[in-house]
């Protein structure tokens, strides 16, 4: 496996609709891997990142802080 030179690690919340456009614009500039969190998302936002999870080229977290405490709104 050859090492990845650029990756995203980034945080989202409710974002599904937006979410392949800014996967595939990414990897267009050179983004070879994805590490995201999903804070508290009530949409399917990690079904929609499922066929880029499933390769292996995003990996998705949970990440559950209120907003009070620095958190997603």
């Amino acid at each position: 496996m050859k090492p990845v030179c650029l990756s995203i690690c980034a945080i989202f919340k409710d974002e599904a609709p937006y979410l392949p456009e800014w996967i595939e614009f990414h990897r267009s500039v050179g983004v070879e891997r994805f590490f995201l969190y999903d804070n508290l998302s009530s949409d399917s936002g990690r079904k929609t990142l499922g066929p880029w999870a499933h390769t292996g080229l995003v990996s998705i977290s949970d990440c559950s802080i209120p907003l009070a405490q620095g958190g997603q709104s």
